[in-house]
């Protein structure tokens, strides 16, 4: 799934009791590590903060990487509107499997 800011790759594991999330912020988009590191903290918080959207389904693991996709640092209002976004996404589509 891509969206403005990320893109989204995922797949099911059976055999995992609990969701797996990967976060890139690739060197060659956001080339100073204090601004991947701030890109990284605001993503994960917007994750932690709706991952309920997504946690409510028992049909096992779910391994998630959000890669960041934008040249310039992204508001943490902008990364949970995305975020809340690709799970809502996400979420709809692994319920019509």
């Amino acid at each position: 799934m891509t969206a403005s800011i990320f893109s989204l790759l995922w797949i099911r594991f059976e055999d995992l009791e609990s969701n797996q999330v990967l976060i890139s912020i690739p060197k060659k988009r956001i080339k100073t590590a204090v601004n991947r590191n701030l890109l990284k903290r605001r993503t994960k918080e917007a994750f932690r903060k709706n991952s309920g959207i997504f946690n409510n389904m028992n049909t096992g693991g779910i391994g998630m990487a959000f890669v960041y996709r934008k040249n310039t640092i992204a508001t943490y209002s902008e990364i949970e509107n995305e975020i809340i976004d690709l799970l809502k996404r996400l979420s709809k589509e692994n319920n019509l499997k």
